[in-house]
């Protein structure tokens, strides 16, 4: 088993407060997380789910075989013995040397109950190098039993209930991906995805778009360009854990090519954010509902005007409290590089005025965790003269900093990847890739008190 080591950067995390706001707050704490990863690993997904638990998926590569891992990180009753923590054994779930993985791009694994319920990777078509597609390991419960029974730090594969499938059923070859997932109930779970199946396999600068699935459903849209039609599509689909496909929907037919998708659970339903594409290549922030088994006509979060005929691989995320809900994105509206938060009362139907977070060369690659119905957590990737630093404050809603954190140095290329923020205990648990000089690893940190 994994164990948490306690860093002596306690006292630089009290100095950093200290400095942006005048003052501290004495039990904050950042505690370095021993994870059961090792050396040539990538790409971390954190999870949240209803119980606190933390499910984390990674890939691990030994030459050209990548495979996907996941674990959990379950808090205990009283966050302050920290030292007390432990990760479980980690848990092979499928490996290949046929997957596409990139920085952006990459397997995740959501929960229910403390225990893992799906994960996902991409599957490359043989002989189409711009083609891939979605696969789901929806994971029965008894999987909790054959992790426990590898006690003891015996990590391994284990044989799932279910075979993995592929949600989408155009069976086109064409790129699938940008995968967001969450659970509806102990049976079923959401996922949504970029969906490729009208561009005819080109790559993400030339783009097509054409019929759905029998059982799927649609609305009315007025994007009929003719350029649009070779778009790329936002679609989702309602799943069975027993891997049953139940439902398909169409949420939007015309999105940005490469960018992240984020989807978020309500009291009232599913929220999903993403980029848009309109015909004048405005590719702004939108959101979409799911409720009563349908998803409504997208609305913007802001109007930014960002005008790029190419994707920025830049997407997303959206967080959800009691009612509020917060978006966060980056964007390069106005050759400006920019990151901006905004909240919604009303599901996302309407946003309050953004909040302007960063404009000092911020890399973006965002993450946002509710705190309250007062204020979210965001963290950014920013740049910086030696590489970049990744940025986490409490943002209040009437815009102020309440507390702000700089984590370590990281690099700025792409292959650091996404930095992940979860809610974990009293406080936040953050992962990332560390690039080494021979070898990749990911680091994981807690920051606790908060």
């Amino acid at each position: 088993m994994k164990q948490f080591k306690r860093y002596s950067q306690v006292a630089l995390l009290n100095i950093l407060l200290m400095s942006f706001l005048g003052c501290s707050k004495p039990s904050i704490e950042q505690v370095s997380v021993d994870n059961p990863s090792s050396l040539n690993s990538t790409f971390p997904r954190l999870f949240t789910d209803n119980t606190g638990t933390v499910h984390m998926s990674w890939i691990h590569k030994i030459g050209e075989v990548a495979e996907l891992r996941i674990a959990t990180l379950t808090p205990p009753s009283n966050t302050e013995n920290a030292d007390d923590l432990q990760w479980s054994s980690y848990t092979s779930v499928a490996k290949s040397d046929d997957w596409f993985v990139n920085w952006a791009d990459f397997p995740s694994v959501i929960g229910l109950n403390g225990n893992p319920m799906a994960a996902h990777w991409l599957d490359k078509v043989p002989g189409s190098p711009y083609s891939y597609h979605v696969t789901i390991q929806p994971i029965q419960d008894k999987f909790t039993t054959q992790i426990t029974d590898q006690a003891n730090g015996q990590n391994g594969q284990v044989a799932f209930e279910h075979t993995a499938f592929v949600p989408h059923t155009d069976n086109t070859n064409t790129e699938h991906g940008f995968v967001s997932m969450q659970p509806m109930d102990s049976s079923t779970f959401y996922a949504i995805w970029l969906d490729g199946r009208n561009t005819g396999g080109m790559d993400h600068d030339g783009m097509d778009h054409d019929g759905m699935d029998h059982n799927e459903h649609s609305k009315d849209s007025n994007k009929s360009d003719t350029k649009l039609a070779t778009a790329m599509t936002l679609r989702g689909a309602l799943l069975g854990r027993d891997g049953e496909l139940i439902e398909s929907h169409l949420i939007d037919n015309a999105v940005c090519d490469c960018c992240n998708t984020s989807l978020v659970k309500t009291d009232r339903g599913l929220i999903a954010a993403y980029r848009n594409r309109s015909s004048d290549e405005i590719r702004d922030l939108y959101v979409s509902r799911y409720e009563n088994g349908v998803w409504d006509t997208p609305n913007t979060v802001h109007n930014d005007g960002w005008q790029i005929a190419a994707c920025p691989v830049n997407g997303p995320q959206l967080a959800f409290h009691s009612g509020v809900t917060a978006a966060l994105w980056f964007t390069g509206a106005d050759n400006i590089p920019r990151v901006k938060l905004a909240f919604s009362d009303d599901y996302g139907k309407t946003f309050n005025d953004a909040i302007l977070l960063s404009e000092n060369q911020p890399l973006g690659r965002v993450d946002i965790v509710m705190h309250n119905e007062e204020s979210a957590w965001v963290s950014y990737v920013e740049r910086h003269e030696d590489g970049a630093k990744l940025h986490i404050k409490q943002v209040m809603r009437n815009g102020s900093i309440a507390q702000a954190i700089i984590l370590d140095d990281m690099e700025a290329s792409r292959s650091s990847g996404f930095p992940q923020l979860s809610s974990f205990g009293d406080g936040l648990l953050v992962a990332w890739t560390e690039i080494g000089e021979r070898a990749s690893t990911i680091r994981t940190s807690y920051i606790k008190g908060l």
